[in-house]
């Protein structure tokens, strides 16, 4: 009867509306904060819809090591790899979602998966 009455008042629509806007917020910090963070260096996919999408790192690769350490820093990320029947052909790609964090929990997790990357790119180099 609650829900019922819930939604024939129409607060189902205006919660709905609500929430899609507090969304699209986030899917595009999240958008600026890894294109500031990695300028030309990030591709991402399926970002349209839904409450995550997979971005592409090129030149990097999220081995066991690398998403032990992002994972470490707290930042949620899934290797798109783990979720692939053929492996070795997306190691360059994470599945990142946005529906669970703050703006500012976006902003510092980007942050912690630059620096991760980073670090990780200059003992490749040395």
């Amino acid at each position: 009867m609650t829900l019922a009455r819930f939604i024939e008042e129409g607060q189902l629509e205006r919660h709905v509306a609500k929430i899609k806007k507090v969304y699209k917020k986030r899917r595009d910090r999240l958008l600026t904060a890894l294109n500031r963070a990695f300028p030309g260096d990030v591709s991402i996919l399926g970002s349209s819809t839904g409450l995550h999408f997979v971005a592409t790192f090129p030149g990097h690769s999220f081995t066991e090591e690398v998403v032990q350490k992002i994972r470490e820093a707290v930042v949620r990320e899934y290797p798109v790899e783990d979720h692939t029947i053929v492996k070795g052909q997306h190691r360059d790609k994470i599945i990142l979602g946005f529906g669970n964090v703050t703006e500012g929990g976006i902003e510092e997790g980007v942050h912690r998966l630059r620096n991760i990357l980073r670090l990780r790119q200059l003992s490749l180099v040395t």
